[in-house]
C-alpha cells in the first residue's frame, strides 16, 4: 500500500502538478502581442485570438505591418515597436512572416511564443 501511494503522489506532483505549474506562469504573463491581426475582423483567425485575449483581461497589442490601426486600436508594424515590450507573442502569419518574427523574439528576449495554427496549406504548425 505504502508503494501504490507513494507512486501516485510522485506521479502527481512530477506530472499534471508541474504542467499545471507552467501554465500558470505563462497564464500571468499579462503584455501579449498577436501578429496577422487583419484590417477586416472576420477574415483572419489571428483577430479571433485577439479578441479573446483581451475580452480574458490581458494588455494585448496588435501587429501589422501594412496597418496603424486594427479594431478600433493601434497597431504595431513589428514586435520590437510596442512601447514597453511584451512577455509574450501570439505569431498567426504564413510561414516566411512567422520566421522572420521568431527571429525577432529570440532578438528581444521572448520567451513564450505560441504559433497559431491556421486553415490551409500555408498555415503555420
Amino acid at each position: 500500500m505504502d508503494n501504490a501511494v507513494r507512486s501516485t503522489t510522485s506521479t502527481a506532483s512530477a506530472g499534471p502538478l508541474t504542467r499545471l505549474g507552467r501554465r500558470q506562469r505563462v497564464s500571468r504573463q499579462q503584455a501579449r502581442a498577436v501578429t496577422g491581426v487583419s484590417r477586416q475582423p472576420n477574415s483572419h483567425g489571428s483577430n479571433v485570438v485577439y479578441q479573446r485575449l483581451r475580452e480574458r483581461g490581458y494588455e494585448v497589442f496588435a501587429v501589422n505591418p501594412n496597418a496603424d490601426e486594427v479594431e478600433g486600436d493601434p497597431s504595431y508594424h513589428d514586435v520590437r515597436s510596442i512601447p514597453g515590450g511584451v512577455e509574450a507573442v501570439v505569431i498567426g502569419t504564413r510561414p516566411a512572416i512567422a520566421e522572420d518574427t521568431m527571429r525577432e523574439c529570440a532578438e528581444l528576449d521572448i520567451k513564450h511564443v505560441w504559433m497559431h495554427r491556421g486553415p490551409g496549406a500555408g498555415s503555420v504548425s
